[in-house]
C-alpha cells in the first residue's frame, strides 16, 4: 500500500509540473501513445529476434539429425526418382551387390554375344554379297567361266577375262582360241608357231613375187576373219557373265518373298485351270469296287467346288509342278481318295446292290441247272464271304 501511495503522489507531482510548463492532458496522451508504440516496436523486434534464434536451433537440430543419418535425403531422392520404396541404404546396396566374378561373367557373355552377332552379320553378307567371296570382280568372272566351260584351264580363263580384245593382235587372239580348243597343256610357243605357219604371220614379204604376195594376202585375210570371229566370241563370254550386286538383306528378302508369292500364285492358277477342266463338269465318278467291277457315284456340287477351289492351293503349297506327271497323278489320286472317303456309304450301298443283282443272276442259273441241285446253301455262304472281302478291300484302299 505504501508503494502504491508513493507512486500516486509522484504521478500527481509530475502532472502538476507539466501543467506549470504548459503541457495539457492531450499531449500527455499522445506521449503515452508514442511511448506505447515504441515499446510495441521494441517488443516486435525482440519477438522477431527470438523467432530467428528458434529457426536456427531447428536447423541445427535437423543438421544433427542428418548427421546421424546422412543418407536420408539420398534415399528419398532415389525413391522419388525411380518411384521406389526402399527403406534403407542397405536395400539399395543389395540391389547393386554384384561380385567381381559376376561382372567378369557378364562381360564375357556380352563379348560372346557380340562375336555371335558379328558372325551372323558376316553370314548374311556372304549370302547377299556374292563378291565378298572373291578377291575382285575379275576373279568372280574367272570362276564363272570355269564353271560354264568344262575342261577350260585356269590360266586360259584368267587371260580371257583380263584381255583387251580391241587392242589385241590377231596372232594373240588366234593363239588364245587354239588354247581353248585344245583344252590341254600344250606349250604356248608351239601353238603360236602353228598359228603363224597356218596364217602366214610374222613373215618377210620383201622377197616374195607377185603370186606369193597374193597368197600371203589371202592368208592374212583368213587370219583377220578368224581373229574377228574369236574376238566377238570372247567378248560375249565375258559380257555374258552377270555380276551380282550387293543388296540389303531386308530388301533382298522382300524381293525373294515377292517372287515366291508370284510363283505360288502362278502355280495355283495353273492347277485351278487344269482341275476345272478335268473335274469341273464331271457328273458321276467311277469307283472300282472289285476286279473289273465299277460303280458310278454322283460327283456332287460341293465336292466339285472343293476340288476346283481348294485343291489348287493344296497343290501349290506342296510345291507340285503341273508339268510333272507324277505330281499330277498324286493330286488326282488324292482327289479320288477324298471322294471315296466322303461317299463311302453311297459306294458301299451301290456295290452291295450290284453284287446282289449279280448274285441273283448266278443263283438263278445254278438253281435252274438240274446237274447241281444241292449247291444253294454253299453258294450263299461263298457269296457272303466274297462280299465281306470286297468291303475290307475298299476300306483298306481308303
Amino acid at each position: 500500500m505504501e508503494d502504491i501511495k508513493k507512486d500516486v503522489e509522484e504521478h500527481a507531482k509530475k502532472v502538476g509540473e507539466q501543467q506549470e510548463l504548459g503541457f495539457d492532458e492531450n499531449d500527455q496522451k499522445d506521449d503515452a501513445v508514442k511511448e506505447s508504440e515504441q515499446k510495441t516496436d521494441v517488443d516486435s523486434s525482440d519477438n522477431a529476434e527470438e523467432q530467428r534464434e528458434d529457426d536456427v536451433k531447428d536447423e541445427g537440430k535437423k543438421a544433427e539429425d542428418n548427421d546421424d543419418n546422412p543418407n536420408v535425403d539420398l534415399l528419398e531422392a532415389f525413391n522419388k526418382k525411380f518411384d521406389a520404396s526402399f527403406e534403407s541404404e542397405d536395400d539399395i546396396k543389395k540391389l547393386l551387390d554384384i561380385s567381381t566374378e559376376d561382372v567378369d561373367s557378364l562381360k564375357s557373355s556380352l563379348k560372346d554375344k557380340e562375336e555371335a552377332l558379328a558372325e551372323k552379320d558376316k553370314l548374311i553378307k556372304d549370302k547377299y554379297d556374292v563378291l565378298s567371296h572373291f578377291a575382285s570382280e575379275k576373279q568372280f568372272k574367272v570362276n564363272e567361266l570355269l564353271k560354264s566351260n568344262e575342261g577350260m584351264k585356269d590360266y586360259v580363263a584368267a587371260r580371257i577375262v583380263n584381255s583387251d580384245f580391241d587392242n589385241m593382235s590377231n596372232e594373240d587372239v588366234l593363239v588364245l582360241q587354239d588354247m581353248i580348243d585344245l583344252q590341254s597343256d600344250v606349250r604356248e610357243d608351239l601353238i603360236r608357231e602353228d598359228v603363224r605357219d597356218t596364217y602366214g604371220l610374222a613373215v618377210d614379204k620383201s622377197s616374195m613375187d607377185e603370186d606369193e604376195l597374193k597368197q600371203q594376202e589371202l592368208r592374212e585375210y583368213r587370219a583377220q576373219r578368224a581373229a574377228d570371229k574369236a574376238r566377238s566370241e570372247f567378248k560375249k563370254m565375258v559380257d555374258g557373265i552377270e555380276v551380282p550386286k550387293y543388296k540389303d538383306p531386308s530388301e533382298a528378302r522382300k524381293e525373294e518373298e515377292a517372287k515366291a508369292l508370284e510363283d505360288f500364285n502362278n502355280n495355283k492358277d495353273g492347277w485351278k485351270s487344269y482341275l476345272s477342266k478335268e473335274f469341273g463338269n464331271i457328273e458321276k465318278f467311277p469307283i472300282e469296287v472289285a476286279e473289273g467291277d465299277k460303280v458310278e457315284v454322283e460327283f456332287g456340287k460341293d465336292f466339285r467346288k472343293e476340288v476346283v477351289e481348294k485343291m489348287p492351293e493344296v497343290a501349290a503349297k506342296m510345291g507340285y509342278d503341273l508339268e510333272n506327271k507324277d505330281h499330277v497323278d498324286a493330286i488326282v489320286a488324292d482327289i479320288k481318295k477324298n471322294f471315296v472317303y466322303q461317299n463311302i456309304n453311297k459306294i458301299l450301298a451301290k456295290r452291295d446292290q450290284m453284287l446282289k443283282t449279280k448274285q441273283k443272276d448266278e443263283e438263278y442259273k445254278k438253281y435252274h441247272n438240274p446237274s447241281n441241285p444241292n449247291r444253294k446253301e454253299k453258294d450263299a455262304d461263298e457269296s457272303n464271304k466274297s462280299l465281306d472281302e470286297q468291303n475290307q478291300r475298299i476300306l483298306n484302299s481308303i
